[in-house]
């Protein structure tokens, strides 16, 4: 097979140009929308991280204090005190604000949408045991937290949980 009228010593065709800069604009479009697509794909995984932190902080913090708390009260469904060995700690959510003590705890931009701490009660049963509707409630220094935190661009987030108050579960549970 003769291949020598592909040989071209003058230098390449207008056809072989357009091929070559149509290939290069496609490759150069197929890299930018990926890195862009990564681009914004890491800024709202960072965006959701710092709602996931600020999330976390704030039951951290709640969660620290009633476990260890000697006496806790509940007032009006925006503030709980706490007091643990003559330390008097007052937590409160007002104008989707998280205070300690009238310092604000949320940082720019987090709103707290809902926060709701309960005390509940549990059967008394082995860990592994299913609850059923009509077991009787009968164990003390139990708290449940609801918490429901927004930013400005309305992302979303909230979590439940349970805590456990060491003190009243031992006081009231002997």
């Amino acid at each position: 097979m003769n291949l020598s009228y592909l040989k071209n010593n003058k230098g390449i065709t207008i056809t072989e140009l357009i091929v070559t800069m149509g290939i290069s604009v496609l490759l150069l479009v197929f890299i930018t929308s990926g890195s862009l697509f990564i681009k914004n794909y890491l800024k709202k995984q960072s965006q959701n991280s710092k709602i996931f932190e600020e999330l976390s902080f704030v039951v951290d913090e709640l969660s620290n204090s009633i476990s260890s708390g000697r006496k806790i009260t509940s007032h009006n469904d925006s503030m709980i005190v706490i007091s643990n060995s003559g330390k008097r700690t007052s937590y409160s959510w007002v104008n989707k604000t998280f205070m300690r003590n009238n310092h604000n705890l949320t940082t720019n931009g987090m709103q707290v949408d809902s926060l709701a701490i309960r005390k509940i009660q549990l059967p008394k049963q082995p860990e592994t045991a299913i609850l059923k509707p009509d077991d009787k409630l009968i164990q003390s220094g139990v708290y449940e937290i609801f918490l429901k935190i927004s930013d400005k661009q309305n992302r979303k987030d909230s979590i439940k949980t349970i805590i456990v108050n060491n003190y009243e579960k031992v006081k009231y549970n002997q």
